[in-house]
């Protein structure tokens, strides 16, 4: 496991030299915060369903592991009872998406809604400057229709840009409209592997 290892804390030591000096990313805070990762969690290897490994202490202890005649695997009755919501979740969420024609004009305008209406001193990362500033950004939201289909994104929404006909969307919407030409579905699968993490074997 020291590969893995050693790629994980080179691939995360900006962020663990960045967050001892308490400073902000506008890119690794969401990659880290909004999808909770932790560096010591992306360490952690897991072997996946269906594999057993033998003389294995430390996932003998890890919860969800079973330990049969000396072979330690996932125990996957009891992950299906905890986490088997989020996996039919998951899954049903990227199978809709596949099967949908993919729409190519929202043109990622769910980020600039987040900062509508507000003064740049209010933008959660106001050291980085908007770079068309306040009144830009706005003229450009205003005059397009956010037609994002990615549902968590609604709730950073500021009031006034929920115009279009997708605002507000249900889970269940979500799953209906969600366009595959969208960063939606690798945000999903990310987010599903991150969460799912015995489900989801590092290669």
């Amino acid at each position: 496991m020291l590969p893995l290892i050693e790629r994980v804390e080179s691939l995360t030591a900006g962020r663990r030299e960045r967050k001892s000096r308490g400073e902000k990313h506008p890119v690794d805070d969401f990659l880290f915060e909004y999808y909770r990762h932790r560096p010591s969690g992306l360490a952690r290897w897991h072997p996946g369903v269906g594999v057993g490994l033998v003389d294995a202490p430390e996932h003998e202890q890890w919860r969800g592991y079973a330990t049969t005649d000396g072979v330690t695997s996932l125990h996957v009755p009891d992950f299906v009872e905890r986490r088997g919501a989020t996996v039919d979740f998951v899954r049903a969420l990227l199978a809709s998406t596949l099967e949908r024609t993919a729409a190519f004009s929202c043109f990622g305008l769910h980020e600039w809604a987040m900062v509508y209406g507000l003064d740049e001193s209010a933008v959660r990362h106001e050291d980085w400057p908007l770079r068309l500033g306040s009144a830009g950004t706005d003229a450009v939201v205003e005059a397009h229709q956010i037609s994002c289909s990615h549902y968590d994104a609604y709730r950073f929404f500021t009031p006034q840009p929920n115009r279009s006909t997708n605002s507000g969307l249900p889970v269940t919407r979500c799953q209906r409209l969600s366009s595959p030409a969208a960063c939606t579905p690798g945000w999903t699968s990310i987010s599903g592997a991150s969460s799912l993490p015995r489900w989801s074997p590092v290669i």
